[in-house]
């Protein structure tokens, strides 16, 4: 998936007619919504940080109002509590961070708007899919009466014995504002696949993110 979205977006980026390249910085408060033996829940918001590069396609296929913005970032999702992903917590632990660190791929497609009589200055609103590969997963068990965490690596992978899959994927909505060259805005990663691989449990990652960013003279 994550090769298909990456040729996509190549494919698309043919049919450009003016190109920026660009950097963003943010934060994220990220969650998961879960369904347990036909029970629905949603555990821990956290915030997080994450980073990345951008590249905007601008009046894609000719529509002088629409552009792409492939995305890659280093992004960390999860949630906080240990019924999530791992069995109930042991006695003496008040709670289990879960981190999920993925490198994402995304690419919304944005309609590009301004107020009249103000200049350099445009809307942008968007959506698109987003793929997402697990480069590190880790639970950290947090004391309930003081002391040191403890940090443990969750198994990756598709089996019942496992904690967490590898792929993550779903929508991105995205709305930002561009003054000149600077950028800031909101996004939200809308997980659609199931990154849970128990049985008779699913769980779809979910994210908020704020950001700021800059773009290069195209």
């Amino acid at each position: 998936m994550l090769r298909f979205l990456f040729l996509l977006v190549c494919s698309l980026a043919t049919l450009r007619s003016h190109a920026q390249f660009g950097i963003q910085v943010g934060g994220a408060v990220t969650a998961t919504k879960f369904s347990r033996g036909g029970v629905d829940g949603e555990r821990g918001w956290n915030f997080r940080y994450n980073a990345g590069v951008l590249y905007r396609i601008r009046q894609l296929g000719g529509f002088k109002k629409m552009d792409l913005q492939p995305t890659i970032q280093y992004v960390v999702k999860g949630s906080s509590s240990g019924e999530v992903f791992l069995n109930a917590p042991q006695a003496g632990i008040s709670e289990i961070i879960s981190r999920l660190r993925y490198v994402e791929l995304s690419a919304p497609v944005l309609f590009r708007f301004k107020e009249d009589g103000v200049r350099n200055y445009t809307y942008n609103v968007g959506a698109g899919p987003y793929v997402a590969a697990l480069v590190s997963a880790k639970s950290v068990a947090v004391p309930l009466h003081g002391g040191s965490n403890v940090t443990t690596d969750l198994k990756t992978g598709s089996g019942s014995l496992d904690d967490v899959k590898s792929i993550d994927g779903g929508l991105t909505l995205y709305v930002s504002i561009k003054l000149v060259n600077f950028s800031s805005g909101v996004s939200y990663d809308y997980g659609l696949l199931n990154v849970s691989p128990k049985p008779n449990e699913t769980a779809h990652n979910r994210s908020f993110s704020i950001f700021f960013g800059y773009f290069f003279k195209g």
